[in-house]
């Protein structure tokens, strides 16, 4: 729950010291491991970049900040499959999609599946690297087969 409140905190901060554009932000839909992490360590690596793009001016849609603690609620009633359907209209209401590049990245089924669906749709893919420090680099990442 301090994960939470403290991504709160830092929300709430960034809107205050935010000049947004006069038009709608960028939607991005943020994709980075959950598996091979622990819960907390994917939650607290999603919320660091997550708030990163937000105080940047992007609106940020990431399932494991939108939705881990319904998820948690619910699996012993809701199947996986509901989720992995809601993935693609996720990904086709938001602007550009942001994979959060760490060693777990390169071993998760979800991330490859997201960058696929991305790749389908067409959507921009940019990746974030973070870095020590509440430093993070990102880069536009290419299609080798282009």
């Amino acid at each position: 729950m301090k994960i939470f409140k403290r991504a709160q905190a830092e929300v709430a901060e960034a809107e205050e010291n935010m000049v947004g554009p006069s038009s709608a932000p960028i939607s991005v839909y943020l994709s980075g491991p959950f598996s091979g992490l622990g819960m907390k360590e994917a939650v607290e690596l999603h919320r660091t970049c997550a708030a990163h793009l937000v105080r940047m001016g992007y609106a940020v849609v990431s399932p494991i900040m939108n939705s881990v603690a319904v998820w948690v609620s619910t699996r012993e009633e809701v199947k996986a499959e509901w989720w992995l359907d809601l993935e693609p209209r996720l990904i086709e209401a938001c602007d550009v999609v942001c994979v959060i590049i760490t060693p777990a990245t390169f071993l998760s089924d979800g991330v490859r599946r997201e960058v696929e669906i991305a790749r389908q749709k067409q959507k921009p893919l940019r990746g974030i690297i973070p870095l020590a420090g509440d430093r993070f680099v990102i880069a536009d990442l290419e299609d080798p087969h282009d």
